[in-house]
């Protein structure tokens, strides 16, 4: 709390009164999603002093990383805003500032500052959003090639892993992208999004009996439907890409 204290006064000199209550509410709120930092690259202080002042700004870009997570992305930037101008170039703070861009539609924005955070210090964080980025532009080899080099930085970070799996999916890829993407499952078992990913690997790599077990394990009848839409909407890019995966529509 002491260093929550320290933030809130920070924010005394951020404007108005009520910029400030607004600025400080979202703050907490952020802090209460329970977010950090953990993957982000931490600073090293030299002195008591300095670890002090970087746990102050480490609880603070947690909280700007919880609003994000909670679909708050013009409230992170207004903090990212303030941030910057007290501690500029921080990579922690301009790869905070690439997802909020991303969150808001603002792809070109989202790209310079994963590269300005890039120029700074090699982070898999902002190679995993360099990767995203290519990714909505629909450039597949280019979102490889960046969630494959955040992956030499971090071998076992899921995300980069599941995310270098999908992207060679969406290259026609079911055979290489398997194996990262059961790895991302095992580090994130609890991720459904990374089970539907791992299944239309292991479908489409004539891992079929591993696919329906992962089928078999969702609950509503619902979701398995979904899964059988699923495999028959990815089923065109691997007849294209001349994969020897099922070829006809998928019936549960």
């Amino acid at each position: 709390m002491v260093g929550l204290r320290r933030i809130g006064n920070l924010l005394l000199g951020a404007g108005g009164a009520g910029r400030r209550r607004s600025l400080w509410l979202a703050l907490c709120a952020g802090l209460l999603a329970g977010c950090s930092l953990d993957t982000l690259a931490t600073r090293q202080p030299a002195t008591v002093a300095d670890a002090q002042a970087e746990s102050d700004r480490s609880l603070y870009l947690s909280s700007i990383a919880g609003l994000i997570d909670t679909d708050r992305p013009q409230a992170a930037l207004a903090f990212l805003e303030d941030y910057q101008n007290r501690w500029p170039q921080d990579p922690r703070a301009l790869t905070l500032q690439g997802r909020a861009l991303l969150s808001v539609g603002d792809v070109s924005g989202a790209r310079q500052s994963y590269e300005n955070a890039l120029a700074i210090a090699q982070t898999a964080e902002a190679l995993i959003g360099l990767g995203r980025v290519a990714a909505l532009e629909q450039d597949w080899v280019v979102a490889q090639t960046r969630f494959a080099e955040a992956l030499e930085l971090e071998p076992a970070n899921a995300r980069a892993l599941n995310n270098y799996g999908y992207a060679l999916l969406k290259l026609g890829l079911a055979e290489d992208a398997y194996p990262w993407l059961e790895r991302a499952s095992e580090l994130d078992p609890n991720n459904v999004q990374i089970a539907i990913n791992v299944m239309v690997a292991a479908w489409f790599s004539s891992r079929r009996e591993e696919a329906e077990r992962i089928i078999a394990s969702f609950e509503l009848p619902s979701e398995r439907a979904r899964a059988a839409s699923l495999l028959n909407e990815w089923s065109p890019r691997f007849r294209q890409a001349g994969d020897t995966g099922q070829k006809d529509r998928v019936q549960l």
